[in-house]
């Protein structure tokens, strides 16, 4: 009586289909197929982290590059206003000297 009162309890057939169905997933080597698609997305993640930090570098790099040039551009500038403005300055004063000579 007792093992006809299990055969009719619904959780014994819930926990025998579980068996079965993973016992039918080991046999098909379910895990070691999970394994290898997990395998392989983390080498294409890792090459996505390696494209990613090669990039930052070349941008770093990149804005180095233009911080310098921005630099010079500045140093260039300041150098053509100091002899524009000595230009000026002497043209003033030969004009001056012109006017007040003869």
């Amino acid at each position: 009586m007792a093992a006809v009162a299990v055969l009719q309890d619904a959780e014994f057939w819930v926990g025998a289909a579980l068996l079965i169905f993973v016992g039918i997933l080991v046999w098909a080597k379910a895990p070691a197929m999970a394994a290898r698609v997990l395998d392989a997305r983390g080498v294409r993640v890792r090459s996505h982290l390696d494209e990613a930090r090669r990039l930052r570098e070349e941008a770093q790099a990149l804005l180095a590059e233009i911080t310098r040039r921005h630099a010079e551009s500045e140093q260039a500038a300041e150098e053509m206003l100091k002899t524009a403005r000595a230009d000026a300055e002497r043209l003033q004063l030969a004009q001056a000297d012109d006017a007040s000579g003869p």
